[in-house]
């Protein structure tokens, strides 16, 4: 203990203090004081605090001493108070936790807020917030939600925003335009931008009494062009009915330097609805496999039942793709064996292009030729199993999905173009690299200089060629691996990056806009934080996952 004699580290024993014997009598050498009761009553006396004796005289003269004691004595009792504090923290804790989570449960359900809600980052930040503030924490009035912090929160997206826009500069943009009819069948479009930073959400328009023509489409999406700068943009990604490729055309024709390119998990969902019109046994299969969620739905006992099995999954799976979902577990029925040969590869591509987990750009282009080798061996290469799938899925790849920008992402991806069996001779191929730099890349020396850096990727030379840049082809995306070896080949490394970076209530609708902007950006950056394993497709087996009705 500091407080015995033997102690002479503690500053109450250093040179001015002794003990009388054994006794736990204490004299000071300068103000010769004795003191009963040991060293405690003297270290107050030191300090001066008046607490059980006299302040000491001449510590009134030298106050170093009596301030060190005093800022001992002070911080030993704030540790003792402290713990004190936290012991009760710890006990209260544990009593009202339950309470707390109670309380929780309840705004749920009474506000009608999904379960999953919980899980949303922001929510996790307020709880912890309130915690860090204390109890004397007031919440926001309804009127402040709906104006003055909708305002801030709307000026913390728009800073966020500009850090998109630095990127956009730098690697250039995917121009999103999604339309989509709610409950109501009011039509509304979104308009969002795409980077390797993540996906942005611009604005959002009700289109409910506008005709969706053409020429209105085109001069919405001209307007974006011209907010994001067309130097920025690489592509603008839309849907693929008639009207949005008289609106591709329109724009290329006025915009030079970009591309229109159909959405590519729209197209593959319209394959499969070709399947289903031109090939029979699919189209009678999917008849069949439509009656199951038909029957079942119309009985209640019989939802109790598919609950039991299911472990409360639904058979209807309405974010899924109404066409593609048809194929996913029809393994149910005997027939689905012929059918699952031709779309389990389809699948594979589908879920590439519906992913965030990786651009699709550079990987697209070799999987439809995997595709469509998979499903020629899956029917032992003969001829006229094959044949008319392959027939219909080039007829959507060559009429509608495939760009040249599909053709140079394959070219400039590492991971493909070392490869023994990379289409290094197709005319195909290098055509359209060739017409898509003459696109996008606005200056002819630049566009020179681009095509003797390419040398050196193909034959993999310079800083192509070192040891690290060979091991990481594989295990790097297309984009980061360009980013850590192609700084001897500035302006190929520059066009490289930009290509493989492509992917009412009574508000007033102003208002509403700045909702929607706010979640909306919120939910995109949340999902780049949980980035998840895409599903192994090769593998379904299972009828967990059911059909869904038209």
């Amino acid at each position: 203990s500091k407080n015995v004699a033997g102690n002479k580290t503690y500053i109450g024993w250093k040179n001015r203090t002794y003990a009388l014997g054994n006794t736990k009598k204490v004299k000071y050498n300068y103000c010769y004081k004795i003191f009963n009761g040991g060293i405690f009553r003297f270290k107050h006396h030191l300090a001066r605090t008046r607490y059980d004796s006299e302040p000491c005289v001449y510590q009134k003269k030298s106050k170093k001493e009596s301030s060190i004691v005093l800022d001992k004595l002070m911080v030993r009792k704030i540790v003792k108070v402290s713990l004190a504090r936290s012991t009760l923290n710890q006990i209260y804790k544990r009593g009202d936790k339950e309470k707390i989570d109670v309380q929780i449960a309840e705004f749920f359900y009474t506000s009608v807020i999904p379960f999953n809600d919980i899980r949303n980052l922001a929510f996790a930040k307020m709880c912890d917030m309130i915690g860090r503030y204390g109890v004397s924490y007031k919440p926001p009035t309804n009127h402040g939600i709906r104006e003055k912090l909708l305002k801030q929160v709307v000026d913390k997206t728009d800073i966020k925003l500009e850090e998109y826009k630095d990127e956009w500069k730098i690697t250039g943009c995917t121009i999103m335009f999604d339309g989509w009819t709610n409950k109501k069948r009011r039509s509304f479009c979104n308009f969002l931008v795409n980077s390797p930073k993540g996906t942005a959400f611009l604005y959002s328009l009700d289109t409910s009494d506008i005709s969706e023509t053409a020429e209105k489409i085109f001069k919405m999406l001209d307007v974006v062009v011209e907010f994001v700068s067309e130097e920025n943009v690489v592509q603008i990604v839309t849907d693929n009915a008639a009207n949005f490729k008289a609106v591709g055309g329109l724009l290329i024709q006025k915009r030079v330097h970009l591309y229109w390119t159909p959405c590519a998990a729209h197209c593959i969902d319209l394959i499969f609805e070709d399947f289903e019109k031109q090939l029979k046994v699919h189209e009678t299969t999917i008849k069949k496999g439509r009656r199951i969620p038909t029957y079942i739905y119309g009985r209640p006992m019989l939802i109790t039942i598919l609950k039991k099995f299911t472990n409360g999954r639904e058979l209807i799976r309405p974010e899924m793709t109404r066409f593609v979902i048809a194929y996913f577990t029809l393994s149910i029925l005997e027939e689905c064996n012929y059918m699952l040969k031709i779309c389990v590869p389809l699948m594979v591509v589908f879920r590439l292009v519906d992913s965030y987990v990786k651009p699709a750009m550079g990987f697209i282009y070799e999987e439809m030729d995997c595709t469509k080798e998979k499903i020629k061996n899956n029917f032992n290469n003969i001829n006229k199993s094959y044949e008319p799938v392959w027939k219909i899925i080039d007829q959507r790849w060559n009429n509608q999905l495939h760009r040249p920008l599909h053709a140079v992402a394959y070219y400039l991806n590492p991971q493909l173009h070392y490869q023994p069996n990379f289409r290094n001779d197709d005319a195909e191929v290098k055509e359209g690299l060739y017409i898509c730099m003459r696109r996008l890349v606005n200056d002819v020396a630049e566009w020179t200089k681009i095509n003797l850096q390419l040398t050196d990727f193909h034959y993999s030379r310079g800083t192509f060629s070192l040891e690290n840049a060979k091991v990481c082809r594989k295990g790097m995306l297309p984009r980061e691996w360009w980013v850590m070896f192609g700084d001897r080949t500035p302006k190929l490394k520059r066009f490289v990056i930009r290509v493989h970076t492509k992917r009412r209530n009574c508000l007033h609708q102003k208002k509403m806009n700045d909702l929607v902007y706010v979640m909306y950006n919120s939910k995109l950056r949340n999902k780049q934080i949980r980035r998840f394993v895409a599903l192994p497709f090769e593998d379904i087996e299972s009828d967990n996952e059911w059909i869904t009705e038209e």
